[in-house]
């Protein structure tokens, strides 16, 4: 499955950190037009995930939301093509 959505998908989710191994992460599935959207409850992280998404180019592509995601998560709209639960 993973294959049939490298570089295609629209719409990522990510709660908690993105994965760090290159070739299971939101960067290689988003395609080049994709919105990345991370949710994450510490605050220290969502600052760290922002630069590293900033660092790593994806500019107004990617959102960032900190807080509970079990408390936020209802208010995004779906559908997600591919949605990642990172380490906590």
């Amino acid at each position: 499955m993973y294959e049939s959505v490298r570089g295609r998908a629209k719409r990522v989710l990510v709660i908690g950190p993105p994965p760090n191994d290159s070739a299971i992460s939101p960067s290689a599935v988003l395609a080049p037009d994709g919105k990345l959207i991370v949710m994450d409850a510490d605050a220290a992280r969502v600052a760290e995930i922002r630069d590293r998404l900033s660092s790593e180019g994806f500019g107004t592509r990617a959102t960032v939301i900190g807080g509970d995601p079990a408390r936020m998560v209802y208010k995004l709209a779906g559908p997600f093509d591919v949605i990642f639960c990172g380490d906590a």
